[in-house]
């Protein structure tokens, strides 16, 4: 990749990739991120393994270090094997986690060698996937308990409402564009349905320029309305395929955000 330029992905099309390990074993498929909104940070990815929305099929909360993407991009890579998640208890979904559950790779190692790797991976190279139905790949979020109130899915934040700090709406979020490499959500991307005449422009939105609102999922962007006419931003049909430095920098310095990257 190219100096001062790096490849950002949507989180929705990440939700729903597959699983495998460095033998080719089958592990299962991502179903969502979880993200801790204070620090815009992913706490860690859910694994579904096992028959699919049948008795069989169980769930982990995987550390965001211990995935990496193949070289061609199409599926992520967990270096444990089938078999540990097959004696692995996973979590009720009823009840998330409030932090990714380890204990599976330290049972490997003690169990004899169902780990295949326990080094960690830097995530370069890592890539993106078109999701077949949201309705068909994730369990409702409305139907889970998080046991951290912090802690929130990435499907629920995407589409979540936007005000400003005197209450006015300002559109909602569309979509997260990750950093797979640090884990970190880089901006969120902001529709503002058509308002002050922006018609289909979208618009990126540092993530630590937002807070998400006490005793609710709603994010506050504390700007006036008219400081979103200049803002930076970029046509709906038109996505950015990297995320260019100096355009990030761009958008961080507009609304005074601190570089996460």
């Amino acid at each position: 990749m190219a100096s001062g330029a790096r490849t950002l992905f949507r989180s929705q099309t990440l939700a729903g990739r597959s699983v495998v390990n460095a033998r080719g074993e089958d592990l299962g498929r991502i179903e969502e991120f979880v993200i801790d909104p204070d620090r815009g940070r992913i706490e860690y990815a859910v694994l579904s393994f096992g028959e699919i929305f049948g008795s069989g099929e169980k769930f982990f909360a995987v550390p965001w270090e211990a995935l990496q993407l193949d070289g061609e991009r199409r599926h992520f890579v967990m270096n444990v094997a089938k078999e540990t998640l097959e004696e692995a208890p996973g979590f009720d979904p009823d009840t998330w986690p409030p932090s990714p559950d380890r204990r599976m790779f330290r049972r490997a190692e003690h169990a004899g060698g169902h780990v295949l790797s326990t080094s960690t991976h830097s995530h370069a190279g890592h890539a993106d996937l078109t999701t077949k139905s949201r309705e068909d790949t994730t369990m409702a979020h409305s139907e889970r308990t998080m046991t951290h109130t912090r802690m929130l899915s990435a499907s629920t934040l995407s589409g979540n409402p936007v005000v400003n700090g005197q209450g006015e709406d300002l559109g909602s979020i569309k979509e997260l564009m990750l950093d797979i490499n640090g884990g970190t959500v880089v901006y969120a991307v902001l529709s503002f349905g058509g308002f002050l005449g922006l018609g289909d422009k979208l618009f990126a939105i540092p993530w630590d320029a937002m807070t998400v609102e006490a005793g609710s999922e709603r994010l506050v962007l504390d700007v006036p309305k008219e400081k979103l006419e200049n803002a930076p931003g970029f046509d709906k049909d038109d996505w950015p395929e990297t995320g260019d430095d100096e355009w990030l920098g761009a958008v961080y310095d507009y609304y005074g955000s601190e570089r996460n990257w």
